[in-house]
């Protein structure tokens, strides 16, 4: 998952304000405008990529979506998704968290 540090650029009235971090910018700014009388577009903020790392995480069962995804450079907008290899470690987790069930495919 891609994160982005938003940072409002200030103007005359005011400096940089730290906003938030989303996984999607678009929308975050239409949430952010909604019901605002003066409308900001993206040309207000200052968006940045950034990198998490969690050490405290109670559930260590989490599963990085992008190892199963490869973008296709030839073609724009195109993505392949190693649906059995994410099936078969999806269902390794769940049998991790749920030791004392059963698990049914269905």
């Amino acid at each position: 998952m891609k994160l982005y540090s938003i940072h409002y650029k200030g103007d005359e009235n005011s400096s940089v304000t730290f906003e938030g971090v989303t996984d999607n910018f678009d929308k975050w700014l239409e949430e952010h405008n909604d019901g605002r009388e003066n409308q900001e577009d993206e040309d207000d903020f200052e968006v940045e990529e950034i990198g998490l790392c969690l050490y405290d995480v109670e559930n260590e069962n989490n599963i990085d979506l992008n190892q199963y995804i490869q973008y296709d450079e030839n073609v724009p907008r195109r993505l392949y998704v190693n649906t059995t290899n994410l099936f078969e470690d999806a269902l390794e987790y769940i049998q991790n968290d749920n030791v004392d069930y059963e698990i049914t495919e269905v």
